[in-house]
């Protein structure tokens, strides 16, 4: 058989044969197919009676088929969506609904067995954002490639918690490939249930997740947004008559505590010590002066829990960090502010003292002294 060359054409023959292998290790039964054109795996069990009662059936949440978001557009409109300043998340009423869609378009676009994230987004990344803008555009005045960036860390994270969802919630339930492979997820292919089996068994794969393990039992704190981002928690603190955000120290409130009894309770104590801080500083920032230099909330936020590279803490998944450039030019800003009032009071200073010796300096000033 003669082979077909091109660029990375060695390295994708290697790919193949590494992949060929991969799945011949972890073996399957048959897949087969009926007159529907639909496929079954023919596991080998005996249609003996069901061990489990209908009594014991849990109750769950069927497979995400995006019914409101084809009811919403089914005359060609689009739906607007808003997104959070200087944080990449969608906010307002519209946000659960798009990150429901983009986990539904991840889910049938791509395989688990097309590689990293990075290679999914360069084989499916424009496919799946043009389903994207079938069906959701940005809010007026936002600009088109925020939304893009949103869509792409969007459906990186979908990416992820989808197959972290398979191996914690599928895979690990059973010690054995022979049970695994009886229990196919539903939203995955045979094809794709059989490499991940493989993957998630590599010593890579385990070396990996016990090291996420170990980072995930360092954090000290917890939040009870639950599927809803930090994001959308602050910004319903947002008052309608000002349109201005709850302060600092509420907006973390509400992320890390419910109201029990009439009572707030903490998700734990080291996010109550916080919150102590954040309403120690916010009240410190209320007590100055104009012409004193203010904090913002996100540096509010920096003071007390810390910045990491990359990372705003507190404030959850798509937030950008202040960087050097921006801290230097809200800096400038706030002393052009300062300076530009100082200015105006020595001008009034100045206007009332010429005035003043105006009056003095006058025949009837002079009389009178």
């Amino acid at each position: 058989m003669s082979r077909v060359k091109g660029r990375g054409g060695k390295s994708s023959t290697r790919r193949g044969n590494e992949r060929d292998e991969v799945m011949s290790r972890f073996q399957m039964p048959p897949i087969q197919h009926n007159n529907e054109g639909q496929t079954s795996v023919d596991l080998d069990i005996d249609d003996g009676p069901c061990l489990t009662s209908p009594s014991t059936k849990r109750n769950v949440r069927g497979r995400y088929r995006s019914k409101e978001v084809e009811k919403l557009t089914k005359n060609g409109e689009l739906i607007s969506i808003d997104l959070a300043v200087d944080v990449n998340r969608a906010v307002g009423d519209m946000a659960r609904l798009i990150a429901n869609y983009l986990g539904r378009v991840l889910r049938t676009t791509v395989s688990v067995r097309d590689g990293t994230w990075d290679q999914i987004a360069v084989k499916h990344g424009p496919a799946m954002f043009t389903k994207m803008k079938d069906k959701f555009k940005p809010k007026s005045g936002m600009n088109e490639h925020t939304f893009e960036a949103y869509c792409v860390m969007a459906l990186r994270k979908s990416f992820r918690t989808w197959k972290n969802t398979l191996h914690v919630d599928h895979y690990k339930k059973y010690d054995n490939d022979e049970d695994r492979l009886k229990h196919q997820p539903d939203n995955v292919s045979p094809e794709d249930w059989r490499w991940l089996g493989h993957h998630f068994g590599t010593p890579e794969f385990k070396a990996m997740s016990e090291r996420n393990k170990r980072n995930r039992s360092k954090q000290t704190t917890k939040h009870i947004c639950g599927s809803k981002s930090f994001a959308e928690i602050e910004e319903s603190t947002r008052y309608p008559e000002t349109g201005e955000l709850a302060s600092p120290d509420c907006v973390w409130e509400k992320q890390h505590a419910r109201k029990k009894n009439g009572e707030w309770v903490w998700s734990d104590p080291q996010s109550q010590e916080i919150h102590g801080r954040i309403h120690q500083l916010v009240n410190e920032e209320r007590a100055k002066g104009e012409d004193e230099p203010h904090m913002n909330r996100d540096e509010i936020l920096k003071s007390v829990i810390g910045e990491r590279s990359g990372h705003v803490r507190g404030k959850g998944c798509g937030a950008n960090p202040i960087g050097k450039n921006r801290r230097i030019n809200e800096i400038d800003r706030r002393l052009n502010a300062q300076l530009g009032s100082l200015m105006g009071r020595l001008q009034q200073g100045q206007f009332q003292a010429i005035g003043s010796n105006s009056v003095d300096n006058s025949p009837t000033g002079a009389q009178n002294q």
